[in-house]
């Protein structure tokens, strides 16, 4: 795997993620957003991973940021997650957790609905 050219693309899709220039779409999944691109699209996933003990679980003890690239037939062609960057990306986890933020705020129409309610409660009432 090119863990340059991987990190490059996971480093430039938060940039843009953050500048809101990448359309996120929600899934039936709510912990799968998905961006579409020409040739390919790009799966951010959350993974809660769970423990089991004497058939029940237990608690959930690990949450896991998972990137996919899709070809333009949807079959995977790469695939990472937050714990496999962690020598590519500094504090992978939690670059990793703000992307999948972005893009979930950004499918679920967040800006929107803020400022809607912003306009119904009166945004100049507002002190700050």
């Amino acid at each position: 795997m090119s863990y340059q050219k991987l990190t490059r693309v996971i480093v430039r899709l938060k940039e843009k993620t953050d500048e809101g220039k990448i359309e996120w779409e929600a899934t039936a999944n709510d912990n799968i957003f998905i961006a579409s691109f020409p040739d390919q699209s790009i799966r951010i996933e959350k993974v809660n991973q769970s423990s089991i003990h004497d058939g029940f679980l237990a608690a959930v003890t690990a949450t896991k940021y998972v990137i996919t690239i899709l070809d333009s037939a949807g079959k995977e062609i790469e695939s990472t997650n937050d714990a496999q960057m962690t020598n590519q990306i500094q504090n992978s986890t939690y670059f990793f957790m703000t992307l999948f933020n972005a893009a979930k705020r950004y499918a679920c129409g967040i800006d929107s609905a803020l400022d809607k309610l912003l306009n119904a409660l009166g945004d100049d009432d507002i002190p700050f």
